[in-house]
């Protein structure tokens, strides 16, 4: 039991079982090249900005850690200069 319409396309084979099985061709792809490039591009255009902005901001982060971390000693620093040069000015 099998038919065969027109279209050679499309075949089609029936057991008795009632079990069958289909031929069909490949089918264009529903979303044309051209869209899926751009798409990419686009994909791609956001992903990369979002890694380039993710590296910038833990640079930023591990530079101010680590300013943060030295800023104590230099205020120390910064007060005995500012005593000493008051321990100087007062002598005179």
């Amino acid at each position: 039991m099998g038919f065969s319409p027109n279209d050679n396309s499309t075949t089609f084979y029936g057991t008795r079982y009632g079990n069958f099985t289909a031929n069909f061709r490949e089918a264009p792809s529903p979303i044309p090249r051209e869209i899926w490039i751009s798409l990419f591009g686009i994909m791609l255009g956001t992903f990369m900005s979002s890694v380039v902005l993710w590296l910038n901001g833990w640079r930023q982060r591990r530079n101010f850690y680590q300013y943060m971390k030295k800023l104590p000693s230099k205020c120390r620093e910064v007060r005995t200069e500012k005593n000493r040069s008051r321990d100087h000015t007062e002598i005179r």
